[in-house]
């Protein structure tokens, strides 16, 4: 954050509205794991920590989802952070009360997940107990307000941009009825930026779970939105999440739409760090037979996991292209198996049971261009994971090996055809197969009989 920043002086709110008690008004799913893991981002990620979690307020409506935000939750608590009801007075409330603690060598930070819409062009966003005839619902210039008279320096993410309450969610559309806010007004605030989604919502989201716009907010802070020096910005993120959000409406909705949110941000504050991504601190991480333990640079243990099972196999990688070294576990006893990843900093970033053993794990991609895949293999099984997806259990492709009655050796990644991509060698008691990253069979050597590799499925992406 630079000179004169003191994270002891920060506060936080972070508002997930998941569920509300009027019946014509659909749950937003994942406003509760949004605003769960923005605050574990902000009080917890060693390159971040701008906010002490006992500064920090959860005001909810609802429980998380995925089982990572449900951890989070419980860490938050246990690191004091203070979980509060969402109704709409509760929000004003909570407000007042954080902008008031912010001092001046601090920074608010504000995240609002929930329903929203506009009444005579007046935007606001919705508490639990809300309606659209509701009188109490809170505008969001009043929100705004609230922050502007807080410390000098202050963060607001607000995703309730929607396009009709009526419709009971929180979509994307060609024509939008909720304008966007005019945030001009804040503008002589010093050091403020504000990030307003003007696009995602409720059906915007692809299986991650959290709503698009937060998804990309995280994925920016956690180093996709660093400048050349390392440093993520007001101004880099919110370049970042615009990108993120356009290609996802592109995608899934409309290849027309040429802006998905809006970005407010005072002069002083457009090259405000916010996160530190590179060079980061040296992580050594190295397995046992029961667990996998990180090492910094002096060789002190910084962290270690165990899963109550043997550590079958472990490969260590930039899973997502942020500069960090994630670890891959394999765990198992008997026939089953469990497949983690964990961040560069201990934590548990998902995981995936499977009913069968496996025994071997690899990290690769075939060039610098392509995101990083998990390669799983067991006696004759072999899958590939998107890293982003492992929770969901559904690997992009997978096959088997035969004839039955061997066992693989190795797994491992060169670019075994000279061609300048990187693939997937896996050597057996019968010879050695050579795949690429979509599961293609490239060469294969047998010492004796056959040795096949067949494709049972795949998800037809690229990888």
């Amino acid at each position: 954050m630079g000179a004169g920043f003191d994270r002891n002086e920060s506060a936080a709110l972070f508002v997930g509205v998941q569920s509300f008690t009027h019946p014509g008004l659909r749950q937003v799913r994942y406003a509760v794991d949004d605003a769960v893991d923005l605050a574990y981002l902000f009080a917890f990620d060693s390159r971040i920590q701008l906010v002490r979690p006992d500064r920090v307020v959860l005001a909810l409506s609802g429980e998380p989802e995925k089982p990572e935000s449900k951890q989070r939750l419980q860490t938050l608590r246990q690191g004091g952070v203070a979980v509060r009801h969402a109704d709409q007075t509760d929000i004003i409330a909570l407000l007042r009360r954080q902008a008031a603690l912010a001092g001046k060598n601090g920074i608010l930070i504000v995240s609002l997940a929930t329903h929203g819409f506009a009444r005579d062009g007046v935007p606001y966003i919705l508490g639990t107990s809300s309606t659209v005839q509701y009188p109490t619902t809170v505008p969001v210039a009043r929100i705004l307000d609230i922050a502007a008279r807080s410390a000098g320096r202050s963060l607001i993410f607000v995703d309730a941009c929607r396009e009709r309450l009526s419709a009971a969610t929180r979509s994307v559309t060609k024509q939008p009825e909720m304008a966007t806010p005019l945030l001009r007004r804040m503008s002589h605030t010093h050091g403020q930026a504000v990030l307003f989604a003007a696009a995602a919502g409720d059906v915007a989201y692809d299986g991650h779970g959290n709503g698009v716009f937060t998804k990309a907010v995280i994925e920016g802070l956690q180093c996709r939105a660093a400048k050349s020096v390392g440093t993520v910005t007001p101004y880099t993120l919110g370049t970042y999440v615009q990108n993120s959000v356009v290609r996802w409406i592109h995608r899934n909705v409309d290849r027309s739409v040429r802006t998905a949110i809006q970005i407010n941000i005072d002069g002083d504050a457009r090259n405000m760090p916010l996160s530190q991504c590179w060079p980061n601190r040296r992580v050594r991480i190295i397995s046992t037979p029961w667990a996998i333990e990180a090492f910094d640079s002096d060789g002190k243990l910084i962290w270690e996991k165990r899963e109550g099972t043997p550590l079958r196999a472990l490969a260590v990688g930039d899973l997502f292209r942020d500069h960090q070294q994630d670890a891959v576990g394999l765990w198992g006893d008997g026939n089953e198996s469990r497949l983690a990843i964990y961040s560069a900093e201990g934590e548990r970033l998902a995981y995936y049971d499977l009913p069968e053993k496996l025994g071997e794990v690899a990290i690769g991609r075939p060039t610098k261009h392509y995101a990083p895949r998990i390669v799983v293999i067991g006696n004759r099984k072999v899958m590939a994971f998107d890293p982003k997806k492992v929770s969901a259990g559904k690997p992009m492709w997978s096959g088997t090996i035969t004839p039955r009655g061997q066992s693989v050796e190795r797994v491992a990644i060169v670019d075994g055809d000279r061609d300048g991509k990187e693939d997937i060698s896996i050597k057996t008691e019968n010879g050695t197969l050579l795949l690429d990253f979509k599961g293609k069979v490239i060469a294969k050597h047998a010492k004796r009989g056959s040795l096949q590799f067949h494709l049972l499925h795949s998800r037809r992406k690229r990888p």
